[in-house]
Protein backbone atom coordinates (compact mmCIF):
# COMPACT_ATOMS: atom_id res chain seq x y z
CA UNK A 1 0.00 0.00 0.00
CA UNK A 2 1.25 3.05 -0.85
CA UNK A 3 1.33 6.83 0.59
CA UNK A 4 -1.71 8.11 -1.44
CA UNK A 5 -3.62 4.73 -0.55
CA UNK A 6 -3.20 5.60 3.06
CA UNK A 7 -4.35 9.11 3.00
CA UNK A 8 -7.24 8.35 1.32
CA UNK A 9 -8.41 5.40 3.69
CA UNK A 10 -8.33 8.80 6.49
CA UNK A 11 -11.61 11.00 6.85
CA UNK A 12 -11.41 14.69 7.57
CA UNK A 13 -10.36 14.39 11.18
CA UNK A 14 -7.31 12.65 10.09
CA UNK A 15 -8.41 9.10 11.12
CA UNK A 16 -8.10 5.58 9.55
CA UNK A 17 -10.94 4.23 7.94
CA UNK A 18 -11.53 0.65 8.07
CA UNK A 19 -12.94 0.06 4.47
CA UNK A 20 -13.60 3.29 1.86
CA UNK A 21 -16.91 5.01 2.62
CA UNK A 22 -19.56 4.80 -0.12
CA UNK A 23 -20.51 7.83 -1.36
CA UNK A 24 -23.93 8.75 0.40
CA UNK A 25 -25.48 10.38 -2.60
CA UNK A 26 -24.74 7.21 -4.29
CA UNK A 27 -26.19 5.20 -2.07
CA UNK A 28 -29.94 7.54 -1.92
CA UNK A 29 -30.09 7.30 -5.74
CA UNK A 30 -29.92 3.77 -5.98
CA UNK A 31 -32.41 3.35 -2.80
CA UNK A 32 -34.67 6.16 -4.61
CA UNK A 33 -34.47 4.67 -8.05
CA UNK A 34 -37.44 6.68 -8.75
CA UNK A 35 -35.59 10.16 -8.82
CA UNK A 36 -33.74 9.25 -12.14
CA UNK A 37 -35.27 10.93 -14.91
CA UNK A 38 -35.92 8.82 -17.97
CA UNK A 39 -37.34 9.41 -21.71
CA UNK A 40 -39.95 7.38 -22.28
CA UNK A 41 -39.83 4.41 -25.91
CA UNK A 42 -42.47 4.21 -27.43
CA UNK A 43 -40.99 1.26 -29.32
CA UNK A 44 -42.22 -2.34 -29.39
CA UNK A 45 -41.08 -5.62 -29.54
CA UNK A 46 -42.23 -5.36 -33.45
CA UNK A 47 -39.29 -3.14 -33.73
CA UNK A 48 -36.52 -5.49 -33.26
CA UNK A 49 -34.17 -5.87 -36.25
CA UNK A 50 -33.48 -9.33 -35.42
CA UNK A 51 -37.53 -10.60 -34.83
CA UNK A 52 -38.01 -8.86 -38.22
CA UNK A 53 -35.29 -11.50 -40.06
CA UNK A 54 -36.96 -14.04 -38.38
CA UNK A 55 -40.40 -13.17 -40.10
CA UNK A 56 -38.52 -12.48 -43.70
CA UNK A 57 -36.63 -16.57 -43.32
CA UNK A 58 -37.71 -18.93 -45.84
CA UNK A 59 -40.00 -21.89 -44.65
CA UNK A 60 -37.61 -23.83 -47.76
CA UNK A 61 -34.59 -23.45 -46.02
CA UNK A 62 -32.02 -27.17 -46.25
CA UNK A 63 -32.92 -29.98 -43.86
CA UNK A 64 -29.15 -29.68 -42.73
CA UNK A 65 -28.98 -26.85 -41.04
CA UNK A 66 -32.20 -27.18 -39.08
CA UNK A 67 -29.47 -26.99 -36.08
CA UNK A 68 -28.03 -23.84 -36.66
CA UNK A 69 -31.02 -21.97 -37.38
CA UNK A 70 -32.54 -23.30 -33.83
CA UNK A 71 -29.07 -22.12 -32.21
CA UNK A 72 -29.94 -18.40 -34.07
CA UNK A 73 -33.70 -18.66 -33.73
CA UNK A 74 -34.56 -15.05 -32.14
CA UNK A 75 -37.56 -15.04 -29.45
CA UNK A 76 -39.24 -12.73 -27.66
CA UNK A 77 -37.45 -14.09 -24.09
CA UNK A 78 -34.35 -12.70 -26.19
CA UNK A 79 -35.50 -9.42 -26.72
CA UNK A 80 -36.29 -9.15 -22.74
CA UNK A 81 -33.46 -10.08 -21.67
CA UNK A 82 -32.11 -7.59 -20.87
CA UNK A 83 -33.72 -4.45 -19.16
CA UNK A 84 -32.59 -1.19 -19.62
CA UNK A 85 -34.02 0.85 -17.44
CA UNK A 86 -37.73 1.68 -15.72
CA UNK A 87 -39.88 4.27 -15.35
CA UNK A 88 -41.47 4.26 -12.09
CA UNK A 89 -44.58 6.02 -11.07
CA UNK A 90 -47.29 5.67 -8.89
CA UNK A 91 -49.56 5.02 -11.56
CA UNK A 92 -47.64 2.00 -12.63
CA UNK A 93 -44.69 0.58 -14.10
CA UNK A 94 -43.08 1.23 -17.48
CA UNK A 95 -40.45 -1.39 -18.20
CA UNK A 96 -37.47 -0.14 -21.32
CA UNK A 97 -35.88 -3.28 -21.89
CA UNK A 98 -33.10 -3.39 -24.78
CA UNK A 99 -32.61 -6.76 -26.79
CA UNK A 100 -28.97 -7.97 -26.28
CA UNK A 101 -28.49 -8.49 -30.06
CA UNK A 102 -30.05 -5.97 -31.82
CA UNK A 103 -30.20 -3.11 -29.21
CA UNK A 104 -33.17 -2.34 -29.68
CA UNK A 105 -35.05 -0.54 -26.28
CA UNK A 106 -38.62 -1.81 -25.87
CA UNK A 107 -41.50 -0.62 -24.12
CA UNK A 108 -43.40 -2.61 -21.54
CA UNK A 109 -46.13 -1.55 -19.70
CA UNK A 110 -46.47 -3.93 -16.30
CA UNK A 111 -50.27 -2.65 -15.55
CA UNK A 112 -53.55 -2.15 -16.92
CA UNK A 113 -55.10 0.97 -18.11
CA UNK A 114 -58.26 2.36 -19.76
CA UNK A 115 -59.80 5.82 -21.47
CA UNK A 116 -57.07 8.04 -22.57
CA UNK A 117 -54.13 6.12 -21.55
CA UNK A 118 -55.46 5.77 -17.96
CA UNK A 119 -53.56 3.29 -15.10
CA UNK A 120 -56.30 1.16 -13.45
CA UNK A 121 -54.30 1.32 -10.13
CA UNK A 122 -54.52 4.80 -10.17
CA UNK A 123 -58.53 4.88 -10.37
CA UNK A 124 -58.68 2.45 -7.64
CA UNK A 125 -56.27 4.80 -5.69
CA UNK A 126 -58.80 7.43 -6.39
CA UNK A 127 -61.79 5.68 -4.71
CA UNK A 128 -59.42 4.54 -1.94
CA UNK A 129 -59.17 7.37 -1.22
CA UNK A 130 -62.49 8.56 -1.24
CA UNK A 131 -64.03 5.24 0.53
CA UNK A 132 -60.54 5.60 3.58
CA UNK A 133 -61.54 9.46 3.83
CA UNK A 134 -57.75 10.09 2.88
CA UNK A 135 -56.29 13.18 1.33
CA UNK A 136 -53.71 13.96 -0.60
CA UNK A 137 -51.27 15.20 1.91
CA UNK A 138 -51.83 12.05 3.97
CA UNK A 139 -51.14 9.66 1.22
CA UNK A 140 -48.24 11.45 0.11
CA UNK A 141 -46.92 11.18 3.29
CA UNK A 142 -47.71 7.34 3.33
CA UNK A 143 -45.93 7.09 -0.25
CA UNK A 144 -43.09 8.98 1.32
CA UNK A 145 -42.26 6.77 4.03
CA UNK A 146 -42.52 3.83 1.45
CA UNK A 147 -40.69 5.29 -0.79
CA UNK A 148 -43.00 5.88 -3.47
CA UNK A 149 -43.49 8.65 -5.91
CA UNK A 150 -46.11 11.10 -4.49
CA UNK A 151 -48.99 12.06 -6.30
CA UNK A 152 -49.57 15.39 -7.85
CA UNK A 153 -53.00 17.43 -7.30
CA UNK A 154 -53.98 17.49 -10.34
CA UNK A 155 -53.44 13.51 -11.03
CA UNK A 156 -55.45 12.98 -7.52
CA UNK A 157 -58.19 15.53 -8.46
CA UNK A 158 -58.61 13.66 -11.75
CA UNK A 159 -59.16 10.27 -10.57
CA UNK A 160 -61.24 11.42 -7.65
CA UNK A 161 -63.94 12.91 -10.31
CA UNK A 162 -63.61 9.94 -12.39
CA UNK A 163 -64.54 7.18 -9.27
CA UNK A 164 -66.27 10.32 -7.25
CA UNK A 165 -69.22 10.10 -10.13
CA UNK A 166 -69.41 6.58 -10.01
CA UNK A 167 -70.11 6.94 -6.12
CA UNK A 168 -72.81 8.83 -6.50
CA UNK A 169 -74.62 6.99 -9.31
CA UNK A 170 -74.50 3.69 -6.90
CA UNK A 171 -75.64 6.32 -3.75
CA UNK A 172 -79.07 6.88 -5.86
CA UNK A 173 -79.25 3.49 -6.88
CA UNK A 174 -79.15 2.47 -3.38
CA UNK A 175 -81.63 5.23 -2.19
CA UNK A 176 -83.95 3.86 -5.03
CA UNK A 177 -83.65 0.35 -3.97
CA UNK A 178 -83.84 1.57 -0.11
CA UNK A 179 -87.18 3.04 -0.96
CA UNK A 180 -88.80 0.05 -3.20
CA UNK A 181 -87.97 -2.06 0.27
CA UNK A 182 -89.56 0.57 2.26
CA UNK A 183 -92.62 0.41 0.71
CA UNK A 184 -92.97 -3.12 0.65
CA UNK A 185 -92.38 -3.41 4.68
CA UNK A 186 -94.29 -0.91 5.51
CA UNK A 187 -97.93 -2.17 6.39
CA UNK A 188 -99.60 1.07 6.20
CA UNK A 189 -99.17 2.25 2.64
CA UNK A 190 -100.51 5.79 3.13
CA UNK A 191 -98.45 6.34 7.02
CA UNK A 192 -94.85 6.45 6.04
CA UNK A 193 -92.32 6.95 8.45
CA UNK A 194 -88.46 8.24 8.18
CA UNK A 195 -86.06 9.50 10.85
CA UNK A 196 -84.11 12.43 9.69
CA UNK A 197 -80.75 14.22 10.74
CA UNK A 198 -78.38 16.57 9.39
CA UNK A 199 -74.63 17.34 10.32
CA UNK A 200 -72.32 19.24 9.27
CA UNK A 201 -68.29 19.35 8.31
CA UNK A 202 -67.27 21.55 11.01
CA UNK A 203 -67.00 20.90 14.49
CA UNK A 204 -69.76 22.57 16.84
CA UNK A 205 -70.95 23.39 20.19
CA UNK A 206 -74.83 23.54 20.09
CA UNK A 207 -75.08 27.44 19.89
CA UNK A 208 -73.16 28.55 17.11
CA UNK A 209 -72.61 26.90 13.55
CA UNK A 210 -70.35 28.60 10.74
CA UNK A 211 -69.98 25.49 8.86
CA UNK A 212 -69.12 25.44 5.19
CA UNK A 213 -71.09 22.51 3.96
CA UNK A 214 -73.43 20.57 5.79
CA UNK A 215 -75.69 17.02 5.08
CA UNK A 216 -78.55 15.46 5.98
CA UNK A 217 -80.03 12.13 5.90
CA UNK A 218 -83.57 10.47 5.98
CA UNK A 219 -84.02 6.60 6.89
CA UNK A 220 -86.78 4.57 6.56
CA UNK A 221 -88.53 3.70 9.57
CA UNK A 222 -88.78 -0.36 8.45
CA UNK A 223 -85.85 -0.96 6.40
CA UNK A 224 -83.32 0.96 8.10
CA UNK A 225 -81.40 1.95 5.10
CA UNK A 226 -81.32 5.72 3.82
CA UNK A 227 -83.84 6.60 1.04
CA UNK A 228 -82.86 10.37 0.12
CA UNK A 229 -79.71 12.44 1.32
CA UNK A 230 -78.55 15.75 0.77
CA UNK A 231 -75.56 17.99 0.68
CA UNK A 232 -75.67 21.89 1.00
CA UNK A 233 -72.12 23.84 0.27
CA UNK A 234 -71.10 27.35 0.46
CA UNK A 235 -68.09 27.16 -1.10
CA UNK A 236 -66.77 26.86 -4.69
CA UNK A 237 -63.17 27.63 -4.99
CA UNK A 238 -63.44 27.55 -9.14
CA UNK A 239 -65.76 29.85 -8.72
CA UNK A 240 -63.72 32.48 -6.31
CA UNK A 241 -60.82 31.80 -8.45
CA UNK A 242 -62.56 32.34 -11.48
CA UNK A 243 -61.27 29.04 -12.62
CA UNK A 244 -63.24 27.12 -16.24
CA UNK A 245 -66.09 28.90 -14.34
CA UNK A 246 -68.10 28.56 -17.12
CA UNK A 247 -66.90 24.58 -17.58
CA UNK A 248 -66.91 22.85 -13.94
CA UNK A 249 -69.15 21.13 -11.67
CA UNK A 250 -69.99 23.52 -9.23
CA UNK A 251 -71.26 22.48 -6.00
CA UNK A 252 -72.24 25.84 -4.36
CA UNK A 253 -75.62 25.68 -3.70
CA UNK A 254 -76.31 27.60 -0.81
CA UNK A 255 -75.55 31.61 0.66
CA UNK A 256 -77.58 31.49 3.81
CA UNK A 257 -76.54 30.48 7.66
CA UNK A 258 -74.91 26.98 8.36
CA UNK A 259 -78.14 26.08 10.84
CA UNK A 260 -81.03 26.92 8.23
CA UNK A 261 -79.63 24.02 6.60
CA UNK A 262 -81.18 21.53 8.16
CA UNK A 263 -84.33 22.50 7.69
CA UNK A 264 -84.28 23.14 3.76
CA UNK A 265 -82.50 19.68 3.29
CA UNK A 266 -85.35 18.21 5.10
CA UNK A 267 -87.82 20.10 3.04
CA UNK A 268 -86.16 19.23 -0.30
CA UNK A 269 -86.01 15.51 0.98
CA UNK A 270 -89.55 15.16 1.51
CA UNK A 271 -90.75 16.52 -1.89
CA UNK A 272 -88.21 13.83 -3.53
CA UNK A 273 -89.65 11.41 -1.95
CA UNK A 274 -93.08 12.66 -2.68
CA UNK A 275 -92.25 12.52 -6.83
CA UNK A 276 -91.09 9.02 -6.01
CA UNK A 277 -94.81 7.92 -4.17
CA UNK A 278 -93.39 7.96 -0.94
CA UNK A 279 -95.47 10.84 1.20
CA UNK A 280 -93.54 10.86 4.67
CA UNK A 281 -96.48 11.43 7.15
CA UNK A 282 -94.25 10.50 10.13
CA UNK A 283 -91.24 12.37 10.95
CA UNK A 284 -88.41 11.51 13.80
CA UNK A 285 -86.32 14.21 14.72
CA UNK A 286 -84.51 16.02 17.26
CA UNK A 287 -86.25 19.12 19.02
CA UNK A 288 -85.60 21.22 15.98
CA UNK A 289 -88.77 23.26 15.79
CA UNK A 290 -87.67 24.92 12.70
CA UNK A 291 -87.82 21.98 10.71
CA UNK A 292 -91.16 20.36 11.61
CA UNK A 293 -92.81 24.10 11.02
CA UNK A 294 -90.90 24.68 7.73
CA UNK A 295 -92.58 21.55 6.87
CA UNK A 296 -96.00 21.97 7.79
CA UNK A 297 -96.29 25.16 6.05
CA UNK A 298 -94.53 24.24 2.22
CA UNK A 299 -95.20 19.99 2.47
CA UNK A 300 -98.05 18.98 4.37
CA UNK A 301 -99.97 20.56 7.10
CA UNK A 302 -100.63 17.09 8.86
CA UNK A 303 -97.52 15.59 9.07
CA UNK A 304 -96.61 14.77 12.19
CA UNK A 305 -93.36 14.87 14.23
CA UNK A 306 -91.58 12.03 16.41
CA UNK A 307 -89.58 12.88 19.03
CA UNK A 308 -85.86 11.24 19.16
CA UNK A 309 -85.67 9.78 22.30
CA UNK A 310 -81.70 10.31 23.33
CA UNK A 311 -82.41 14.00 22.39
CA UNK A 312 -85.11 14.07 24.58
CA UNK A 313 -83.34 12.47 27.26
CA UNK A 314 -80.80 14.82 27.24
CA UNK A 315 -82.81 17.33 27.35
CA UNK A 316 -84.08 16.38 30.41
CA UNK A 317 -80.94 16.28 31.83
CA UNK A 318 -79.33 19.59 30.32
CA UNK A 319 -81.91 20.84 32.70
CA UNK A 320 -81.10 19.34 35.13
CA UNK A 321 -77.54 20.75 35.14
CA UNK A 322 -78.53 24.28 34.34
CA UNK A 323 -80.81 24.40 37.83
CA UNK A 324 -77.95 22.79 39.40
CA UNK A 325 -75.70 25.62 38.29
CA UNK A 326 -78.07 28.31 38.53
CA UNK A 327 -79.27 27.39 42.25
CA UNK A 328 -76.38 25.64 42.90
CA UNK A 329 -77.46 22.80 45.00
CA UNK A 330 -74.65 20.85 46.29
CA UNK A 331 -76.46 17.56 46.36
CA UNK A 332 -77.42 18.02 42.82
CA UNK A 333 -74.48 16.42 41.85
CA UNK A 334 -73.46 14.41 38.76
CA UNK A 335 -74.39 11.12 40.36
CA UNK A 336 -77.58 12.42 41.38
CA UNK A 337 -78.76 13.82 37.80
CA UNK A 338 -77.42 10.11 36.41
CA UNK A 339 -80.00 8.19 38.53
CA UNK A 340 -83.40 10.84 37.91
CA UNK A 341 -82.13 10.40 33.80
CA UNK A 342 -82.30 6.61 34.36
CA UNK A 343 -85.56 7.00 36.24
CA UNK A 344 -86.79 8.99 33.49
CA UNK A 345 -85.69 6.54 30.59
CA UNK A 346 -87.24 3.54 32.24
CA UNK A 347 -90.59 5.05 32.79
CA UNK A 348 -90.91 6.18 28.71
CA UNK A 349 -89.74 3.20 27.79
CA UNK A 350 -91.70 1.11 29.91
CA UNK A 351 -94.93 3.20 29.79
CA UNK A 352 -97.04 3.26 26.54
CA UNK A 353 -100.15 4.61 28.08
CA UNK A 354 -100.27 8.29 28.59
CA UNK A 355 -102.09 8.26 31.70
CA UNK A 356 -99.84 5.85 33.21
CA UNK A 357 -96.55 7.79 31.91
CA UNK A 358 -97.61 10.93 33.35
CA UNK A 359 -98.40 9.17 36.72
CA UNK A 360 -95.40 7.95 36.78
CA UNK A 361 -93.23 10.65 35.80
CA UNK A 362 -95.06 12.93 38.81
CA UNK A 363 -94.24 10.71 41.54
CA UNK A 364 -90.60 10.69 40.34
CA UNK A 365 -89.37 13.37 42.30
CA UNK A 366 -91.12 12.76 45.46
CA UNK A 367 -89.54 8.61 45.23
CA UNK A 368 -86.29 9.93 45.23
CA UNK A 369 -87.25 12.19 48.28
CA UNK A 370 -88.30 9.37 50.63
CA UNK A 371 -92.12 9.71 49.46
CA UNK A 372 -93.47 6.42 48.19
CA UNK A 373 -97.09 7.33 48.56
CA UNK A 374 -97.34 8.01 44.57
CA UNK A 375 -94.54 5.08 43.36
CA UNK A 376 -95.89 1.89 41.75
CA UNK A 377 -94.87 -2.08 42.57
CA UNK A 378 -93.92 -2.09 39.51
CA UNK A 379 -90.79 -0.10 39.43
CA UNK A 380 -90.06 1.05 42.87
CA UNK A 381 -88.25 -1.36 45.07
CA UNK A 382 -89.26 0.27 48.33
CA UNK A 383 -92.86 -1.11 47.66
CA UNK A 384 -90.89 -4.53 47.44
CA UNK A 385 -89.02 -4.49 50.43
CA UNK A 386 -89.51 -1.32 52.66
CA UNK A 387 -87.10 -2.39 55.43
CA UNK A 388 -84.13 -3.42 53.24
CA UNK A 389 -84.25 -1.03 50.54
CA UNK A 390 -81.80 1.75 50.71
CA UNK A 391 -80.86 4.56 47.81
CA UNK A 392 -77.69 3.40 46.96
CA UNK A 393 -77.73 5.03 43.44
CA UNK A 394 -78.02 8.58 45.41
CA UNK A 395 -75.00 10.42 46.68
CA UNK A 396 -74.06 8.84 50.06
CA UNK A 397 -76.96 6.19 49.96
CA UNK A 398 -79.63 8.83 51.40
CA UNK A 399 -82.67 10.68 49.75
CA UNK A 400 -82.06 14.03 48.04
CA UNK A 401 -83.57 16.67 50.65
CA UNK A 402 -84.65 20.44 50.41
CA UNK A 403 -87.76 22.16 50.18
CA UNK A 404 -86.84 24.13 47.04
CA UNK A 405 -85.27 21.79 45.47
CA UNK A 406 -88.21 19.43 45.38
CA UNK A 407 -90.36 22.39 43.89
CA UNK A 408 -87.86 23.16 41.33
CA UNK A 409 -87.16 19.38 40.24
CA UNK A 410 -91.37 18.81 40.32
CA UNK A 411 -91.44 21.53 38.06
CA UNK A 412 -89.12 20.16 35.81
CA UNK A 413 -91.03 16.88 35.72
CA UNK A 414 -93.70 18.33 34.78
CA UNK A 415 -93.30 19.91 31.72
CA UNK A 416 -91.94 16.35 30.58
CA UNK A 417 -95.45 14.71 32.17
CA UNK A 418 -97.88 17.38 30.26
CA UNK A 419 -95.98 16.28 27.09
CA UNK A 420 -96.81 12.36 27.93
CA UNK A 421 -98.97 11.58 24.63
CA UNK A 422 -95.52 12.69 22.51
CA UNK A 423 -93.52 11.01 25.06
CA UNK A 424 -95.31 7.52 24.54
CA UNK A 425 -94.22 7.02 20.86
CA UNK A 426 -90.97 8.22 20.98
CA UNK A 427 -88.56 7.45 17.99
CA UNK A 428 -85.15 7.15 17.53
CA UNK A 429 -82.15 8.89 15.09
CA UNK A 430 -79.54 6.53 16.07
CA UNK A 431 -79.71 5.31 12.68
CA UNK A 432 -78.81 9.06 11.61
CA UNK A 433 -76.53 9.09 13.79
CA UNK A 434 -74.42 5.81 12.71
CA UNK A 435 -74.46 7.73 8.99
CA UNK A 436 -73.01 10.81 10.32
CA UNK A 437 -70.03 8.85 11.75
CA UNK A 438 -69.47 6.87 8.67
CA UNK A 439 -69.60 10.48 6.86
CA UNK A 440 -66.90 11.87 9.15
CA UNK A 441 -64.87 9.07 8.88
CA UNK A 442 -64.62 9.78 4.99
CA UNK A 443 -64.94 13.64 5.57
CA UNK A 444 -62.93 14.20 8.64
CA UNK A 445 -64.10 17.58 10.42
CA UNK A 446 -60.45 18.61 10.78
CA UNK A 447 -59.65 18.70 6.90
CA UNK A 448 -62.39 21.06 4.29
CA UNK A 449 -62.81 19.45 0.83
CA UNK A 450 -66.43 21.94 0.26
CA UNK A 451 -64.66 23.95 -2.05
CA UNK A 452 -65.20 20.98 -5.02
CA UNK A 453 -66.88 17.93 -5.62
CA UNK A 454 -64.89 15.76 -2.98
CA UNK A 455 -67.32 16.08 -0.04
CA UNK A 456 -70.54 15.10 -1.99
CA UNK A 457 -68.40 12.55 -3.25
CA UNK A 458 -67.76 11.23 0.19
CA UNK A 459 -71.38 11.58 1.58
CA UNK A 460 -72.14 9.79 -1.67
CA UNK A 461 -69.50 6.82 -0.49
CA UNK A 462 -71.05 6.44 3.25
CA UNK A 463 -74.70 6.51 1.34
CA UNK A 464 -73.38 3.77 -0.44
CA UNK A 465 -71.71 1.95 2.67
CA UNK A 466 -74.51 2.08 5.19
CA UNK A 467 -77.49 1.15 2.42
CA UNK A 468 -75.58 -1.84 1.59
CA UNK A 469 -74.40 -3.19 4.69
CA UNK A 470 -70.62 -2.93 4.15
CA UNK A 471 -68.86 -3.95 7.13
CA UNK A 472 -65.55 -1.24 7.28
Amino acid sequence: MDHMDVLERRDLKGRFLANKQENTFAVLDHDHTYVTVHESCQSSLDNCAYRQDDDDDDDDDDDDDDDDEDNNEKTDDDCLSHKAKEDFTIEGSILHVKCERCEEINYIPTGKRHGTNIWDVNTKLGAGMLFCGLGETVLNNLFAALNLPYVSSTTFKKRERETGIVFEAVADKTCDDAILEEKRKCEEHENYTASFDGGWQTRGSGRNYASLSGHGSMIGHHSGKVIAYSVRSKKCRSCEHDLNKNDHDCRKNWDKSAKAMESDMAIEMLHGLHSKDLHIKNLIMDNDSTTIARAKSTFDPTIQKIADFNHTKKNFTNKLYELKKSKRYQILGPKAIKHLGKCFAYAVKSNHDASSLKRNLDSIPFHVFGDHSKCEEAWCKFIKDPEGYKPRNLPYGKYLSGEHLLTDLVSIFSVFSNNAEKLCSTGSTQSNENFNRIVAAKNPKTHFYGGSESTCFRVAAAVAQKTLDMIH
